[in-house]
């Protein structure tokens, strides 16, 4: 069982969704396919019907990261049409 000092440091899967602006079957294929995202946490271990939970600073540093990959390929994507117009 989760204790009340983490469970004020957890979002939830909708909190995680409004944060990063993705749809909730974003947030599953993502939990499905990126290697970098948060491990999810059940707030009853071992039950199937325990409620999804993040750790907010998990969750903090997997947005700030993607925002930063995004940064770069449009950095990488300005450079490439430059060279493009130039010719």
């Amino acid at each position: 069982m989760i204790s009340a000092i983490d469970e004020a440091q957890l979002v939830t899967a909708q909190k995680f969704c409004a944060l990063s602006c993705i749809s909730r079957a974003g947030l599953h294929r993502a939990m499905r396919d990126d290697a970098t995202f948060p491990k999810p946490l059940r707030t009853i271990p071992g039950s199937n019907h325990s409620r999804l939970r993040f750790r907010l600073t998990e969750v903090l540093t997997w947005i700030a990261e993607r925002q930063e990959l995004t940064t770069a390929a449009r950095e990488a994507g300005r450079e490439t049409m430059s060279i493009h117009l130039s010719r």
